[in-house]
């Protein structure tokens, strides 16, 4: 096998300087938000079907002998020396590998890297050069994507591949799904660099940038390398588990957040990985149709590991149950408990589609979506979502989570998401219902999904109808289509949300309401009470209640839960006599009217026994039972 080696393109002869890729600029590169979403959509655009698409980020820091194995394998010497060329430049990007080449000298500073292993997709298939194939337009071409369905419409996601490497290199190692006649293995390596000089043997030579690794070929340039030894990958931190199947490895080398100057820790990073992960993908993970691991390894120890098979994360739970719960369990307006779900249908106006070389011209069709709602307690770490709706279409991705204000008095929540589209494996209304459709119903549901692609930017986190794609595809009434989803989202949710006031301070029994709680005892650091009636019924003339109190705040707090027949007339409503109460299994000793508990958790369930020992004993079967709870100020003993 021929040296395997760094080849940079030289500088064309009209003398042009070019900075840098301007396609970086096309990313909000605020957050590690844009690494996972691109990564894990381009892997997810290549899935065969066969199972759930899995992925690995490995983070690496490599010292001592290691390193020296990987910086030999890597031909490190070569692409130093066009660092070093790219320091002396004057473009602004150029400060950041300066100041990375200074980090990788220093005497304490590990080589860092993060491994991207998917398996489950197709691979780097393709041939070496040309329009053609996946390894062309990941290695070799700049925006040449010509994808009609998936994730990306601008071939630009794998860009944050090179933003995230401080020096500007990832290399690729790829286990094929289709033997090509050269092998099945295949090694590569890119270098996005801007206009650089170097000055050999008295020589002055000017590169344009661009640079390959892999096998060394005349005309200034390099190929794949295929079948590499295992040696090689070894030592180059890129090789894969033999159980992995096909798919692909990317090795950024350096990696760096582009948007942070000062180094984080990578346990610090992974932990936001996995969060971002979580928010970005809940629909596919909870689909069963993607597997993530994560893990750190430093100093040659694994100091970090999570697997993600499903979302684990609180903050995302009731996005979760809104999707998982079945239709026949739906109901049509909240009640006022918690863990309620709202299921509707809302059809989309799908403009008419004009021709192109790409796209089939197509009349203007109405195509029906997902609408799902949930109530949640107003509390950490759920309040955060408040009135947002998660925007999914087929990709499996959350595109954003769009806020839509609903002025309400309750003291609960609503979040949900709206679903549409096809998927890669034909699942319509975006993944989450699998009905058997017919192939016009199928393609009006395909129409969708590229109404909404094309409406896309490149970081794809919002829909908009000034999208040049969009313009080009959908010229007429594609504005009018999307105010009118936008009409229907909120006027489902007012309709969900909207209240019957019942009367501050108690929850009655009768209307299973949950409302505003404890407002002139509540103590403002101890937080904000709420609570939601479980279940309730009367036998032998005692009421049994269960139910859930939340409290906004986690430090310890005090309240007293009371029990009263209601009074519609708004005179003094009459008191009834607890008889027992447990709060999350324990019991609480009762007081002359109701009974006082103390706790420092978020929520507590309860389950209380009224009295039998009162003068209205024969009212109690047929009145309406109204439950408060109040703050209480914490008596410590000094």
């Amino acid at each position: 096998m021929d040296q395997i080696v760094w080849k940079f393109r030289p500088n064309p002869e009209d003398g042009e300087r070019i900075g840098g890729d301007a396609d970086g600029f096309a990313f909000d590169n605020g957050s590690i938000a844009s690494l996972v979403r691109e990564v894990i959509q381009n892997s997810y655009g290549q899935d065969m079907a066969g199972g759930p698409v899995k992925i690995s980020f490995d983070f690496l820091e490599l010292k001592g002998q290691e390193r020296k194995n990987f910086e030999n394998a890597m031909d490190w010497e070569e692409l130093e020396r066009h660092l070093h060329g790219v320091v002396e430049q004057s473009f602004n990007g150029c400060e950041r590998f300066k100041r990375e080449l200074k980090e990788l000298n220093a005497t304490n500073r590990g080589f860092r890297l993060l491994r991207i292993s998917d398996s489950g997709t197709r691979g780097l298939t393709g041939p070496e050069t040309g329009a053609d194939g996946n390894f062309a337009s990941l290695c070799r071409n700049k925006l040449t994507n010509t994808q009609t369905s998936g994730g990306g419409s601008y071939g630009l996601g794998k860009v944050v591949l090179w933003a995230y490497s401080g020096i500007g290199a990832t290399l690729f190692f790829s286990e094929l799904s289709e033997k090509d006649e050269l092998g099945s293995k295949r090694l590569f390596g890119r270098a996005n660099l801007p206009f650089h000089e170097t000055d050999e043997d008295g020589e002055t030579y000017e590169w344009q940038g661009s640079g390959w690794f892999g096998q060394n070929i005349d005309g200034g340039s390099a190929k794949s390398v295929w079948e590499p030894s295992e040696t090689l990958l070894d030592d180059l931190q890129i090789s894969r588990n033999g159980d992995l199947g096909s798919g692909t490895t990317a090795l950024i080398l350096d990696f760096d957040e582009p948007y942070n100057v000062e180094d984080r820790s990578l346990i610090d990073i992974a932990n936001e990985l996995n969060t971002e992960i979580q928010r970005n993908y809940w629909p596919l993970l909870t689909q069963g149709n993607l597997e993530i691991d994560i893990s750190v390894k430093e100093h040659g120890n694994v100091e970090y590991q999570k697997e993600i098979r499903r979302p684990d994360l609180p903050e995302f739970e009731y996005f979760v149950k809104a999707w998982e719960t079945q239709q026949s369990e739906c109901i049509d307006q909240f009640t006022g408990n918690v863990d309620e779900v709202l299921h509707k249908v809302i059809e989309v106006e799908v403009p008419e589609r004009k021709g192109t070389d790409n796209y089939k011209a197509a009349p203007a069709t109405a195509v029906e979506s997902t609408l799902r709602l949930i109530s949640f307690p107003n509390i950490e770490p759920f309040d955060q979502f408040g009135n947002q709706i998660a925007l999914i279409r087929g990709a499996g991705m959350v595109i954003d989570y769009k806020k839509f204000p609903v002025q309400t008095d309750l003291d609960y929540a609503v979040c949900g998401f709206f679903s549409a589209g096809i998927t890669s494996r034909g699942k319509c209304y975006g993944g989450h219902q699998n009905e058997s459709l017919n192939e016009i119903e199928m393609e009006e549901h395909r129409r969708l999904e590229t109404f909404l692609r094309a409406s896309e930017p490149p970081a794809h986190h919002k829909w908009d109808h000034k999208e040049q794609q969009c313009k080009a595809l959908f010229p007429r009434l594609a504005k009018k289509a999307f105010d009118g989803l936008w009409d229907q989202i909120k006027e489902s949710l007012r309709a969900a949300v909207r209240p019957e006031t019942v009367g501050e301070g108690h929850t009655n029994i009768g209307l299973s309401r949950l409302l505003r709680f404890g407002s002139s005892g509540a103590i403002d650091h101890e937080g904000r009470l709420s609570l939601s009636i479980r279940d309730h019924q009367f036998e032998s003339g005692n009421w049994t209640i269960k139910g859930e109190i939340f409290n906004s705040k986690t430090e310890t707090w005090a309240a007293k839960l009371s029990v009263y027949i209601a009074e519609d007339s708004g005179g003094r409503a009459q008191e009834l006599n607890i008889e027992s109460l447990r709060v999350d299994n324990q019991l609480v000793d009762t007081v002359a009217i109701g009974a006082n508990f103390s706790s420092s958790e978020k929520s507590v369930e309860f389950e209380l026994v009224t009295s039998d020992d009162t003068p209205y004993k024969h009212l109690l079967s047929q009145a309406e039972i109204d439950i408060r709870v109040d703050k209480t100020t914490l008596k410590k003993r000094v």
